[in-house]
């Protein structure tokens, strides 16, 4: 379920007709795996439980005799029976799973086409893949942690995490398109492009699986559409009240013109921490600060 918009709290992850998502959680592989040993190509998917009703979707394919020909990340979220849906680029990607069988397609046409995207040579991510017990061939597969490209207007950005580096090749800034590299052992498992303080420049945050099952934050403005510089955020490890409940499963999403994370409240029960069955959002504004920009907490809401 995507997060609640700024101004309304939305619907509680009850309210969605889910499936048990440790059912599809795994690997996926299509046609050509098993004749890998024989140099066939090969595409393999693999899906990570990220909340209660979300999943990181990873594609990778076969890159040990040649350029890998399909990379892709997006998180997912539960739409209905057995089904999974990503937006990317306001584009609706489809998981359909049934008997061991994923099938990945575009909602309609506009979506198909977009699926040849992440690929070269004319391949497309869109079909179907059997599911396997245990990991993919770590010896073939592309190594590749993150990767993505982002556009707002006429900025872009290539963006490739792999070998503990974090690479951002901006193009169509007015002043500076040098080739940001940062060290980053964690991986990236998502990342948006938005202005969520109407300048009419991007900001780039990216979504970074650190250690207790949370999720941090790393930022980048695109100042005046001129050159990037990181954007700080402030920090909820000493306000009592947010932390309260607090286990991680963090959430985030640029809605309307705020950021917004979110998590389950957790109560003790005896020895154990349980569900409470709510949820807390925190909303972050996005200022000048004296140094660069500031993600400062605006509002908490709770439902």
């Amino acid at each position: 379920m995507g997060l609640a918009a700024c101004k309304t709290a939305g619907k509680s992850s009850e309210e969605i007709k889910a499936f048990e998502l440790t059912t599809c959680v795994g690997n996926y592989v299509s046609d050509g795996y098993q004749q890998r040993a024989e140099g066939y190509d090969w595409v393999g998917v693999h899906i990570e439980q990220t909340s209660d009703t979300t999943v990181h979707v990873k594609i990778r394919s076969r890159a040990d005799l040649k350029k890998p020909t399909c990379t892709f990340d997006a998180d997912a979220q539960v739409i209905g029976k057995d089904s999974l849906e990503s937006i990317y680029e306001g584009k609706s990607i489809l998981y359909l799973f049934k008997n061991d069988t994923l099938t990945i397609k575009g909602r309609n046409e506009e979506a198909e086409n977009l699926l040849h995207f992440f690929c070269s040579g004319g391949a497309t991510v869109a079909g179907a893949y059997a599911k396997i017990n245990g990991e993919l061939d770590q010896t073939q597969i592309n190594k590749t942690l993150f990767q993505a490209s982002l556009s707002y207007d006429k900025i872009l950005f290539f963006i490739d995490q792999k070998e503990g580096k974090l690479t951002i090749q901006p193009v169509g800034l007015a002043e500076d398109n040098r080739e940001l590299v940062r060290e980053l052992k964690e991986e990236v498992k998502s990342a948006e492009i938005g202005d969520i303080d109407g300048d009419n420049s991007p900001e780039l945050f990216f979504y970074v699986k650190s250690g207790n099952n949370e999720l941090s934050l790393i930022g980048y403005s695109a100042n005046n559409g001129k050159s990037m510089s990181e954007v700080s955020m402030t920090p909820i490890a000493e306000n009592d009240k947010i932390l309260d409940g607090y286990r991680g499963e963090d959430e985030y999403a640029m809605v309307e013109n705020c950021l917004a994370r979110r998590f389950p409240i957790y109560v003790k029960e005896g020895n154990e921490f349980k569900k409470s069955g709510k949820m807390r959002q925190i909303q972050y504004k996005l200022k000048l600060g004296e140094a660069c920009k500031v993600l400062e907490i605006d509002k908490v809401i709770e439902f």
